[in-house]
């Protein structure tokens, strides 16, 4: 096994990186056409992992394409803080939403660089095509988080969700993956040894 890239053994302020990772689709239901019938919508969930921490983010991207993407990690700055990397997958939509970052920090002044907050812009690295292990922290918060929804939206059987209610069920997923122990508890290693019957 290779040595770990520096962001995952380096301390970080958490989510400064992230691994990144789609999943889904969702089938939702859109929004009321005024005398039609209710529609439906395909939307992507999005998970945004700290590559230190191992807490999650989750977001939902209403299309398959460059700009929610990139609205989503606009979500992601503005609640969590500086993130400075972003590793995933090289799907041609996050291809897409990198090359957009690097075009808009192109022609900035330092001035303008400092007013907007992006002094330390973000460095987007993508795995080999084809090889998703490489990106395993977050295919497997990936696999929590459907394991999680899953459950949450047991009760609900069949029904399908609005966007709000899937933001709200995403939300609670992520705050129930983020309550999980990080590391292993001192007595977790403890034999307990029942006491004898009185």
């Amino acid at each position: 096994m290779g040595d770990l890239p520096d962001f995952r053994t380096v301390m970080s302020p958490p989510f400064s990186c992230v691994l990144m990772d789609l999943f889904g689709p969702f089938i939702i239901k859109d929004d009321c056409i005024k005398r039609g019938p209710r529609t439906s919508k395909k939307v992507w969930g999005l998970l945004f992992s700290c590559a230190s921490t191992r807490a999650i983010h989750l977001d939902v991207a209403v299309d398959y394409d460059t700009n929610s993407i990139l609205h989503c990690i606009r979500r992601l700055k503005a609640q969590r803080g500086n993130v400075r990397i972003i590793v995933s997958d090289p799907g041609s939509q996050l291809v897409g939403a990198s090359n957009v970052l690097k075009e808009w920090r192109n022609g900035w002044s330092n001035v303008e660089l400092a007013e907007f907050g992006a002094q330390n812009g973000i460095e987007w690295q993508f795995v080999m095509a084809n090889s998703q292990f490489q990106n395993g922290g977050a295919e497997i918060m990936v696999k929590l988080a459907k394991g999680v929804m899953k459950v949450l939206m047991g009760e609900l059987a069949d029904k399908r969700l609005s966007l709000n209610e899937l933001n709200t069920v995403l939300c609670e997923a992520a705050n129930i993956i983020n309550s999980r122990p990080i590391g292993i508890t001192p007595f977790a290693s403890l034999t307990i040894i029942s006491a004898p019957p009185f």
